[in-house]
């Protein structure tokens, strides 16, 4: 299956959006430990091939993009989504 070329027409276009660019908007940073499907625990990084469940905490984006990303889920939200 191809990625679409055009959005759906019932998806609004937001022609002021921001284009990702992973130089601005991306902070990748690893974890520092990760544990295997067997529950252990292992130094991250390591060099033996583990079946990976889960990890601590690490970053994925900048503040720069998360500043963006909060804009667009703002902005998608605020039609959508009724806060009581």
């Amino acid at each position: 299956m191809s990625f679409p070329e055009a959005r759906h027409e019932a998806y609004p276009d937001f022609l002021d959006e921001v284009s990702f660019d992973p130089s601005i908007h991306l902070n990748l940073t690893a974890p520092t430990t990760i544990t295997d499907l067997n529950f252990r625990d292992h130094e991250f990084p390591t060099e033996v091939d583990y079946d990976i469940a889960m990890s601590t905490p690490m970053r994925v984006l900048s503040t720069e993009g998360v500043s963006e990303l909060r804009k667009i889920i703002d902005r998608h939200s605020k039609d959508y989504v009724q806060f009581t």
